[in-house]
């Protein structure tokens, strides 16, 4: 039998486990994870995008989800991830504050294209795993749940 194509995609598919995240409140849920994609996508320290990603995965143990979907998840990101990344190496030019580490005819790669692609890198890897850890944990009647009640105060401005 032939299986459509978003189950095939493993993307984001609610898994109804009991877990500690799935107790929580879908308010809670839905305000935290938007808390943490704006922290994510506004930091510049590599530090703390790191120990996000460390935070992801304590999360994904703690929510008790498969680990190959975590695993698969990963691996569909890693030409996007390479995409991304290639294109950083190449973005700044060398200069005395910025080292060149290698030339290639006209491309050169420095330090701080070194840098930024790893950054790059980190941000969105924790990005996508942070949205898919949410829709594994987070059912459509939550989602609408939780969206319905958090922008209730809204109704008072009609």
């Amino acid at each position: 039998m032939a299986s459509s194509f978003s189950q095939r995609l493993g993307f984001g598919q609610y898994q109804a486990v009991e877990s500690p995240l799935t107790k929580l409140d879908p308010r809670t849920r839905i305000l935290s994870v938007t808390v943490l994609l704006l922290s994510i996508t506004f930091c510049s320290n590599i530090v703390l995008l790191i120990l996000s990603l460390i935070l992801l995965v304590s999360l994904y143990r703690i929510s008790k989800c498969p680990w190959r979907q975590f695993w698969g998840i990963v691996k569909r990101m890693v030409p996007l991830l390479l995409f991304l990344s290639f294109f950083q190496l190449f973005l700044f030019t060398a200069s005395v504050e910025n080292a060149l580490i290698l030339q290639i005819w006209r491309w050169q790669i420095t330090i701080q294209g070194l840098w930024a692609a790893f950054t790059v890198t980190i941000r969105f890897m924790v990005l996508i795993l942070l949205v898919n850890l949410a829709g594994l944990t987070l059912s459509t009647s939550e989602i609408i749940y939780g969206l319905q009640s958090l922008f209730a105060p809204l109704r008072a401005l009609k």
